[in-house]
């Protein structure tokens, strides 16, 4: 019993050496959104410096016109928090980052919360900087500003 007192006091302390020393931690950050252009169609893009691949959904293929670059035949498995199955992959479509085009490549899932992530591949690709004191990425020759 005493020694759940002292991890109990233990804990408690930290908690307020995080609460004085790290405030922002204590609230949800904002994640990174973007808008790029395929095909034509504006889409909030996810910008995740988390995610190894870049990611579509098929409903977002669909909605770009471009499901038909859809190849079946690359399925796998995308592992993070959860595991989801890929489907396929669109191996090549031109992305527009503000005025700039840019070759990318995207694994499809059937279904996911968000319709697209901009991943590493992608981020590295293009020497990507994300600037949070300016809120934008730099990518591509662009900058743009993050969205809420």
């Amino acid at each position: 019993m005493n020694l759940q007192l002292e991890v109990s006091k233990k804990v408690r302390k930290n908690f307020q050496k995080r609460y004085e020393s790290l405030p922002e931690s204590l609230i949800k950050p904002k994640m990174v959104y973007i808008n790029i252009c395929i095909n034509g169609t504006i889409i909030r893009a996810f910008v995740d410096t988390g995610a190894s691949i870049s990611i579509m959904c098929r409903s977002m293929a669909l909605i770009c016109g471009i499901d038909d670059l859809i190849d079946c035949r690359c399925v796998g498995k995308a592992i993070g928090i959860g595991k989801k199955d890929i489907t396929g992959t669109i191996h090549y479509v031109d992305v527009q980052f503000g005025n700039s085009l840019c070759s990318c490549t995207f694994s499809i899932l059937d279904e996911s919360d968000i319709l697209l992530i901009i991943g590493m591949d992608i981020l590295r690709r293009y020497n990507a900087i994300l600037d949070f004191s300016k809120n934008e990425l730099r990518i591509g020759g662009e900058i743009i500003k993050f969205i809420d």
